[in-house]
């Protein structure tokens, strides 16, 4: 009969993670994208693999998250919702009984920090959530190297999300044109609808709804300068 081999704790949180990684393994992308079909792997398989593991190696994760960006965006249907960017740092911790060796106390921890990012864009209110865990998606994909067998993203070129602007960003501007707030609502109403565009309004159209209420206006403008100059 073979005697059971105790297992010996890991002495430091590097050795946990290597040994984690051992057993983890590939995770296959066993999840659906309903809306567009393609396969992904959800938070949920990697944590069945990985959860347990890290748990009996006693590792624990701490995330701390920082918001880089929040913006709204529109949808080709029309849809608002938000494009969110987190940042986290995640500090893996293992506790480590450490006998004191001539006088000196070793730490009962060892740590390593990691940073990733995480981005989602959402038309409800996930939008943050969603980013955050698919920042814990990467930093768990990164630390114990499990293989995403993803595309390149070189191989793609996502279609781009323009951030939008409310109607105050537009007033503020024309206001700053000599603009006075009603005449600013009018010739904005009016140059928007000229353009054919409706709120919120992309970015990079901001410019262009100026631009042409300022015309309209100096149009508008124009024929009473004559008729004034006519009575002199």
């Amino acid at each position: 009969m073979t005697a059971n081999i105790p297992v010996v704790p890991p002495t430091n949180i590097h050795e946990a993670l290597s040994r984690a990684s051992k057993q983890i393994g590939h995770i296959g992308k066993g999840s659906k994208n309903t809306d567009l079909g393609y396969a992904f792997r959800g938070i949920d398989a990697i944590l069945d693999r990985a959860g347990p593991i890290l748990a009996d190696l006693g590792v624990t994760v701490a995330p701390v998250h920082r918001l880089i960006s929040s913006d709204q965006v529109t949808s080709k249907r029309g849809g608002l919702g938000y494009r969110v960017l987190v940042e986290t740092a995640w500090t893996f911790t293992i506790h480590v009984d450490r006998e004191p060796s001539e006088g000196v106390k070793f730490p009962d921890t060892s740590a390593l920090t990691a940073q990733t990012l995480g981005e989602s864009i959402d038309y409800s209110d996930k939008a943050v959530n969603k980013a955050q865990t698919q920042s814990f998606k990467n930093v768990l994909a990164q630390v114990l190297k499990i293989p995403t067998g993803e595309a390149d993203p070189d191989e793609e070129t996502p279609e781009q999300v323009e951030p939008l602007v409310a109607a105050d960003e537009i007033l503020s501007r024309l206001e700053s044109e000599g603009f006075n707030k009603t005449a600013a609502k009018k010739y904005a109403k009016t140059a928007m609808e000229v353009l054919e565009l409706h709120h919120p309004i992309p970015l990079m159209a901001v410019d262009d709804v100026v631009k042409k209420a300022i015309d309209l206006r100096n149009e508008a403008e124009a024929p009473v300068e004559a008729q004034l100059e006519g009575t002199e």
